[in-house]
């Protein structure tokens, strides 16, 4: 439900011979965060990150209304669990960001509280794991459709709740692997991230939106020198006889040593030469679905439950993947006078 995980590379430092280049296709928040990490090594390599429209974020936009509310166009939180979690905490750290964060502690309502829309009513969702069959398959399916958009039979668990997959590669079991730690990687180590624990914050945003943070890296990766290309999309890319890389920009072209695709796999596998005819028929095969995000404001209601949000079950209504209570999680984005604000999801699985 609007909540985002940001992968990051491993806490290892990258190195590179010198005069290496790297052509990062994609400006949202994977492309960012990867040319984040390249021009950080030790030895890094000339940096260039080319996007294909106007704007750096991708799916990461926050607009502020006449009220100066703030409405996310996408995610609306980022998640701090686990290694990938701790590793974004540190990167706002480096960034300057520590004083925008705006967290959302264990103990609020909207880290406690989510409902389930089953039979016209909002119905408490069970936070231990007494759950019966049938409500646990309720529960997942309308997970799996609120974060991902997707079928609870058909995602993959490895991808989607990697923690539950290693627990049960390590264990045998989830339950078993989740109470001995199974799963658990080493993780760096901040003020923030520190904070975050203790807090058990469930997730975070930033004062002035989710987009502070792809305007922050833009801001900082110019700073270092690298060069981003923004409405330039990508034609093609074709290997040269000496092993470097052709990226075909229209008009013009750039070459590299190395590429990191930060782009949907559908968009990259048009973009592969004939050699790797086998990989683009692979990503190929990745589908993805449309999910539209509507945002609303209302002046002088009131929520009859106070917490995250409400998932819908894909048995009660297809259409609708769920509504975050964008007001209660952060009541900092409220305008003046506070309006209630709320985000409904809807999607399909197409």
């Amino acid at each position: 439900m609007g909540v985002v995980l940001i992968p990051l590379p491993a806490e290892r430092r990258l190195d590179f011979p010198m005069g290496r280049t790297v052509v990062v296709l994609g400006g949202g928040i994977s492309g960012l965060a990867a040319s984040y990490h390249l021009i950080r090594a030790s030895c890094p390599p000339k940096v260039v990150l080319v996007e294909g429209s106007k704007r750096l974020g991708g799916w990461i936009r926050s607009v502020r209304g006449p009220d100066g509310a703030i409405f996310e166009l996408g995610p609306r939180g980022i998640r701090p669990a686990g290694a990938l979690g701790a590793r974004t905490l540190l990167m706002v750290s480096e960034l300057g960001l520590d004083s925008q964060v705006l967290p959302v502690r264990g103990d609020h309502p909207a880290a406690q509280n989510r409902f389930l829309y089953v039979g016209g009513a909002l119905h408490a969702l069970p936070s231990g794991i007494s759950l019966t069959l049938k409500v646990a398959s309720l529960a997942m399916d309308s997970l799996c459709r609120g974060v991902f958009a997707g079928n609870s039979r058909e995602l993959s668990i490895r991808s989607c709740f990697p923690s539950l997959f290693q627990a049960e590669q390590t264990h045998r079991s989830i339950l078993l692997g989740l109470l001995l730690g199974a799963g658990r990687s080493p993780q760096p180590d901040s003020a923030l991230i520190r904070q975050a624990r203790a807090e058990r914050w469930s997730q975070w945003s930033l004062r002035g939106g989710l987009e502070t943070l792809p305007q922050a890296l833009n801001t900082y990766l110019t700073s270092r020198g690298v060069s981003i290309l923004k409405g330039q999309p990508v034609c093609g890319l074709s290997l040269q006889a000496g092993g470097r890389w052709k990226v075909s920009l229209g008009h013009s072209s750039l070459e590299a040593d190395h590429i990191i695709s930060a782009v949907p796999a559908s968009v990259l596998s048009k973009l592969l030469p004939t050699e790797a005819a086998p990989l683009a028929r692979a990503l190929s095969t990745i589908t993805a679905v449309s999910v539209a995000v509507v945002n609303l404001q209302y002046q002088g209601a009131r929520l009859p439950v106070q917490g995250f949000g409400h998932l819908v079950p894909s048995s009660e209504d297809p259409g609708i993947l769920g509504i975050v209570y964008d007001s209660v999680a952060f009541p900092e984005h409220d305008g003046s006078p506070p309006g209630l604000r709320l985000t409904v999801r809807e999607g399909s699985f197409a």
